[in-house]
């Protein structure tokens, strides 16, 4: 889960590798609003799909990332947000991060994440972890 004031972009960092290779899953704040999914190769960003989603800097986005193979799910508070899949030499292994960037418009910011867990395989691609503790807690 994750809340940020004053950036311009939030993401979950994901696969990355030595050589800086990664995937980026984004939330785009003012004046953007919209959810993207990034590939970093060496050292060069390549932004793979979009999907119009307003970013409300005030309440907590659960933020919840899939990799099964070169198949990757974005979703945002339990609602698909991004569904994508890398034909291009995806990336299948590597480490996670948490990114969160002003893009050079604000002093300060303010990253806060809870509840944050990885799993070394797909837990289901048929439902959420948000889905599955609602179904907890009935």
């Amino acid at each position: 889960d994750m809340l940020t004031q004053d950036c311009v972009l939030n993401s979950v960092g994901f696969r990355i590798q030595e050589n800086g290779n990664m995937y980026l899953a984004a939330l785009r704040g003012e004046p953007y609003k919209y959810v993207l999914l990034y590939k970093i190769v060496n050292g060069h960003r390549y932004e793979l799909i979009t999907a119009d989603f307003t970013n409300t800097w005030t309440e907590w986005h659960h933020l919840e990332i899939t990799a099964n193979g070169n198949h990757l799910l974005f979703f945002v508070n339990g609602e698909l947000a991004l569904d994508y899949t890398d034909d291009n030499e995806p990336l299948l292994s590597g480490r996670q991060s948490l990114l969160s960037y002003t893009g050079g418009v604000a002093l300060h910011q303010l990253l806060l994440v809870d509840n944050v867990q990885v799993f070394n395989s797909v837990v289901s691609t048929e439902t959420t972890s948000l889905d599955r503790l609602k179904t907890l807690f009935r």
